[in-house]
C-alpha cells in the first residue's frame, strides 16, 4: 500500500503532530508513506517539502482574490494541479490534514477522481466561510455572510467579508467531491455534518499520544532538572505567543494569575509560535520559565512532568493535544468545557472542567487542587489510565490502515462500512 499525506507542517502544531505520528506508524508497519508539507523541520525520511514553485501565484490574481475576500481558497494557485495526475496515481490513498499553503480548494474533485480521498478535520475551516472556529455562530450551517469575526483578529487582514461566497463555493466543490471526512472527535464530525458535509459518511478517529515517550515521572526530580524550586506549585499552559490570539484563553490566564498571588505559582508558558515582545512583557510579573516553543517528545515530557497542573482554558477546540499529552504524563488538566475537549477531560474523573472565559473559575479550581494533594494525585493517575485505554498509537494506526484498505478495495467514493 502507498499512502500520501498532505499537511501544512510536518510536526509543528497539533494537526501536524497527528499527521507525523500517523506517517511514522504507517512506515513502521511497512506502508510506503510520504508526508508532503509546506514547513518541514523534523528531518524524518518520509517527509517531502512542497516546493514554492508548485504553489506559484501571480501578484494580480492574489490581489484580486484578496479584494473579494476569497484569498483563503487559493483558486488561482497551481498546487496541487502542478504536481500532475501521474504523481497522485502513484498512491493508493490521498490523506489530507491541514492543507499545505497554497492548496487550491477547487482541486478536490480532481484529486478524489484520481485516488480515494480522506480529510482529517482538525478545525472547522474546511466547512465554514473562512473562520477556523465558529464559536457561537451557526451561520456556517446555512450560507455564512455578515461574519461576526470579520475585521477582528485573526481575520483583521481581510479587505472584504467574503464568507458567504466562500461558503457557497465550498458547497459547490464538496457536491462534486466524494471523500471520507475523519473527525478527531465526535464534536467536529457532528458540526461538519450539520452543514455542507451532510451527505458525506464520516468516521471518528481520536487523536493519539505516544505513551512511551510521554509518561509520568517523579515531580521533584523533574522540577529540579528544569531549575524549578521543588516546593513551588507549577502551572503549564500552551498558548500562542501573540497577545491578540485569545482562542486558547491567554486573556483568561492573565486575569486568573493575580487571583493566585498568595499561592505563588511557578509558570511554564509554552506555545506553537515563538512569543512576541508583548507576550514576554506580560509574563514578567510572574515567576516562571521564559516563554518558548517546545519541540520533540523528550522536551515536552520533561515540562509536563514538572508541572503540577496544566491549564487549557480554550474558547474553541476540536480536541486537545495539550490535554492528552499532559494526561499521558500523569499531570491533571483544568480545561474549559468547550467543543471536543469535554470528550477527553471528564470533570472530577481525570481532570477538571470550568466554564470558558472565566478567570475566577480557573483560579478557584486551581486553588482547590493546590490544597488537595490527594485529588491531584488521583486525577493524574486516572488521566494516565484514560489516555492509555483510548488514545494509544497502535489502535490509531490500525483504524487508519483498515480505512485505507476498505477505500482501496471500493475505489474512489465516500461510502464505506461504518466500523473501522
Amino acid at each position: 500500500m502507498r499512502v500520501l499525506l498532505l499537511s501544512a507542517s510536518d510536526i509543528r502544531g497539533g494537526a501536524a503532530k497527528v499527521a507525523h505520528i500517523l506517517a511514522t506508524g504507517l512506515a513502521a508497519r511497512g506502508v510506503d508513506v510520504e508526508l508532503h508539507a509546506t514547513h518541514c523541520v523534523s528531518g524524518s525520511p518520509f517527509v517531502r517539502p512542497v516546493e514554492e514553485a508548485a504553489r506559484r501565484r501571480s501578484d494580480f490574481t492574489a490581489k484580486l482574490a484578496h479584494r473579494f475576500g476569497m484569498d483563503g481558497l487559493r483558486l488561482d494557485s497551481a498546487f496541487p494541479f502542478s504536481m500532475g495526475a501521474e504523481f497522485f496515481r502513484r498512491f493508493d490513498v490521498i490523506h489530507m490534514h491541514d492543507p499545505p499553503a497554497g492548496f487550491n480548494f477547487s482541486s478536490l474533485p480532481w484529486l478524489a477522481g484520481l485516488r480515494p480521498l480522506v480529510w482529517t478535520l482538525h478545525c472547522m475551516q474546511p466547512f465554514t466561510g473562512g473562520c477556523l472556529y465558529s464559536y457561537d455562530c451557526g451561520r456556517f450551517t446555512a450560507y455564512c455572510g455578515r461574519c461576526p469575526q470579520f475585521g477582528r483578529w485573526p481575520l483583521h487582514w481581510m479587505r472584504r467579508d467574503g464568507s458567504r461566497g466562500v461558503n457557497l463555493l465550498k458547497r459547490a466543490v464538496f457536491s462534486l467531491t466524494d471523500f471520507v471526512p475523519v473527525g478527531v472527535s465526535n464534536y467536529i464530525l457532528r458540526e461538519a455534518q450539520r452543514g455542507m458535509l451532510a451527505r458525506h459518511a464520516g468516521v471518528v478517529v481520536p487523536n493519539p499520544v505516544d505513551l512511551n515517550a510521554l509518561r509520568p515521572a517523579d515531580k521533584r526530580a523533574a522540577k529540579a532538572a528544569l531549575g524549578i524550586p521543588p516546593d513551588r506549585f507549577t502551572i503549564l499552559f500552551a498558548v500562542a505567543g501573540n497577545l491578540q490570539d485569545t482562542r486558547k484563553g491567554l486573556d483568561t490566564i492573565l486575569e486568573a494569575l493575580p487571583r493566585l498571588r498568595a499561592q505563588r505559582p511557578f509558570l511554564i508558558p509554552t506555545g506553537v509560535t515563538e512569543p512576541d515582545e508583548a507576550f514576554v512583557v506580560a509574563m514578567r510579573g510572574f515567576d516562571g520559565l521564559a516563554p518558548r516553543h517546545l519541540q520533540g517528545d523528550a522536551e515536552l515530557a520533561a515540562h509536563y512532568q514538572a508541572a503540577d497542573v496544566v491549564w487549557h482554558p480554550t474558547r474553541a477546540d476540536t480536541s486537545t493535544m495539550v490535554g492528552l499529552e499532559a494526561m499521558a504524563c500523569g499531570t491533571p488538566v483544568i480545561a474549559a468545557a468547550v467543543g471536543g475537549v469535554s470528550e477527553i477531560v471528564r470533570d472530577g474523573v481525570n481532570g477538571v472542567l470550568v466554564p470558558p472565559s472565566s478567570p475566577r473559575s480557573l483560579a478557584e479550581a486551581t486553588q482547590r487542587l493546590i490544597s488537595d494533594h490527594s485529588s491531584l494525585r488521583e486525577l493524574g493517575a486516572e488521566g494516565r489510565r484514560w489516555v492509555a485505554a483510548r488514545h494509544g498509537i497502535s489502535p490509531f494506526i490500525n483504524r487508519h490502515i483498515r480505512l485505507y484498505e476498505r477505500l482501496s478495495t471500493n475505489g474512489t467514493g465516500n461510502k464505506i462500512p461504518p466500523a473501522i
